[in-house]
């Protein structure tokens, strides 16, 4: 069986090449396609460490994914810094069936609109001085303070979801697990982006470990 890898990106062009080893009567075919930084590997090549220009954990997203079979893609193109105009980018991380998605906007007008964000939540989610709400179609969208000389209510936004978190079609003996797993990945990814990448002033000071979600998972929303 064999796993199919592809990373896409914004720098690399290279020619496509093909390698067929045979060992006995088992045919592994290894197919390497590099095409906008595509790569093609074996299916024992784990989720590589780190994704998304480096600001994503692989086994984050590893344990996102209902299945360690299939084709493995990411496209993140325009991570973490957009093309022009746009505000927004995204990472997009597929292993077979299931999707998992990242995404960032600079800036963000959460600021101004943190009682309505919050009324409208299935759950809350806050984080020091962040907030944020979670959704029970498997997505979350936490919004931390980013002050410019523009505008001193600005923030960045981070999105994420994934398939195995949607309570729509998730099995429910495991989707619990699931979106605290996003959760976890949501609060690792907005660290990083905030600290390194937009250097937000005060996101050195976002607490350890990761989100509060109320009412808490397992409980009535």
């Amino acid at each position: 069986m064999k796993m199919e890898i592809h990373r896409t990106t914004e720098e690399n062009h290279m020619p496509r090449r093909n390698a067929y080893i045979t060992i006995g009567v088992v045919a592994i075919a290894v197919t390497g396609t590099v095409l906008w930084g595509q790569g093609v590997f074996d299916v024992e090549t784990k989720v590589p460490e780190t994704l998304c220009g480096g600001y994503v954990e692989g086994d984050r997203v590893q344990g996102l994914m209902s299945s360690r079979e299939g084709e493995f893609r990411e496209d993140s193109r325009d991570f973490p810094k957009p093309t022009p105009p746009s505000r927004s980018a995204t990472c997009e991380i597929r292993l077979g069936d299931d999707t998992v998605v990242v995404g960032t906007r600079y800036p963000s007008g959460g600021g101004a609109q943190r009682d309505e964000i919050l009324e409208n939540a299935d759950r809350r989610v806050t984080w020091g001085n962040a907030f944020g709400r979670l959704k029970d179609e498997g997505s979350v969208l936490l919004y931390v303070p980013c002050p410019g000389k523009e505008d001193p209510d600005a923030t960045v936004s981070v999105v994420t979801s994934a398939d195995t978190a949607n309570r729509e079609y998730a099995p429910a003996n495991t989707v619990d697990q699931a979106t605290q797993d996003l959760v976890d990945l949501t609060a690792q990814v907005t660290r990083k982006l905030s600290q390194k990448h937009f250097k937000c002033k005060g996101a050195n000071t976002l607490p350890k470990g990761t989100l509060r979600i109320s009412p808490p998972l397992g409980h009535t929303s």
